[in-house]
């Protein structure tokens, strides 16, 4: 059985039930927190560099991005450029932390940065892929009566745990530095200040 358009409109009509306005806090908190994290790091980093580089234009991105989610999330919802904001996001950590890890200014850099050599092209080409997927019918971010959740946003968020995995490891590794404990009170990997 079809819905109507004024069916459609009633169901995409929010109540304002306790869950509705708890994930509404909740979800305005995180971005406001993250955003305002951004903008410091851009700043620290703009302080750091004497300008702006591909790093600064990233994290600008991705406050664009976050705050497009957020409007999106409160306006009417148009799911094809959800998903785009989404993906573009996600690509924006990805390379954002990639920044990070292939730019480590110890020794062991080099080497940490030839070790995910092919995790990052890899991760490049699949972002790259799911720009031409969203054009795929069958696969295109839209909403049916069938499926309420596209595949391709399901993917968004399979690369997004992928990618946190990766890093997660790769912090919980020490990078896969060989670095014994008098070298890790002499050469920090994260520097202060």
């Amino acid at each position: 059985m079809w819905a109507t358009p004024e069916q459609i409109i009633e169901a995409e009509v929010q109540e304002d039930s306790v869950f509705a306005i708890v994930k509404d806090v909740l979800v305005w908190t995180k971005i406001v927190v993250i955003t305002t994290l951004l903008v410091f790091a851009m700043i620290k980093y703009y302080k750091k560099q004497r300008g702006h580089n591909r790093f600064t234009v990233l994290l600008a991105y991705k406050i664009f991005c976050m705050i497009g989610i957020l409007i999106f999330d409160n306006t009417t919802r148009y799911i094809f450029l959800f998903y785009f904001l989404i993906l573009s996001s996600n690509a924006c950590t990805y390379l954002s932390l990639m920044h990070v890890v292939r730019n480590y200014e110890v020794p062991e850099g080099a080497g940490l940065k030839h070790r995910v050599k092919n995790y990052y092209y890899i991760m490049n080409v699949i972002y790259v892929l799911m720009i031409p997927v969203a054009f795929i019918p069958g696969l295109a971010p839209v909403c049916s009566n069938q499926r309420t959740y596209p595949t391709t946003l399901y993917w968004c968020n399979v690369l997004f745990l992928t990618n946190a995995c990766f890093f997660w490891v790769m912090f919980k590794k020490n990078f896969f530095f060989n670095l014994s404990e008098t070298d890790n009170e002499k050469t920090p990997l994260i520097q202060e200040g």
